[in-house]
């Protein structure tokens, strides 16, 4: 199946475009691909006047306190057709209860082709955005307190798409005799 992205925006295809514009910023990758392309959302704030994101559910908590006056809200993804469509029902009542209205719209991905043009524009990128919640922090330093001064290695994985064709891509965890979806393995120094 393939997405399709039906904007109700003209297409942002420039950066003098977003100055001081309202930007609908739509996802269309996996999670993983979220968090690269999604570093660019704080230099978009910088340009425009507002940035609107339509996430994956699971991540909106965090680019909503990674990313300051970021309007963040869950994409609903569906398969119709032998297609996935997205619709952002709760985005949508957010923004019409702001009084939001999107001046562009452009795919997460493709935020690249305003950003990256060169390698100082990736090298400006500031990757290490996402902000952890603070109770999760907390729980994870001291689970990982008994292991101070060793070098600590933490996998976490999860993907749906490891079935069929595409199984041959991944690696079982139980290679790594662990269970998932997080674990720590400490090793000496």
């Amino acid at each position: 199946s393939s997405l399709v992205i039906r904007p109700e925006y003209p297409r942002l295809k420039s950066l003098d475009d977003a100055k001081d514009k309202i930007i609908f910023v739509e996802t269309e990758q996996g999670i993983g691909d979220q968090f690269l392309f999604g570093s660019m959302l704080k230099s978009l704030k910088k340009v425009a006047k507002k940035v609107i994101f339509a996430s994956e559910p699971r991540l909106v908590d965090i680019f909503s306190r990674s990313v300051e006056g970021l309007v963040v809200g869950p994409v609903i993804a569906e398969k119709k057709y032998g297609n996935i469509y997205h619709h952002y029902p709760e985005l949508k009542k957010k923004i019409h209860e702001m009084d939001l209205r999107p001046d562009y719209h452009i795919p997460l991905a493709s935020l690249t082709s305003l950003f990256w043009t060169s390698s100082e524009g990736v090298n400006s990128t500031e990757f290490d955005f996402a902000k952890a919640d603070s109770d999760t922090w907390k729980d994870f330093k001291e689970r990982l307190a008994p292991y101070e001064g060793k070098v600590k290695i933490g996998i976490a994985w999860a993907s749906e798409l490891t079935k069929g064709d595409r199984k041959q891509y991944y690696l079982d965890y139980k290679v790594f005799d662990a269970q998932p979806p997080c674990f720590v393995q400490c090793v000496e120094q």
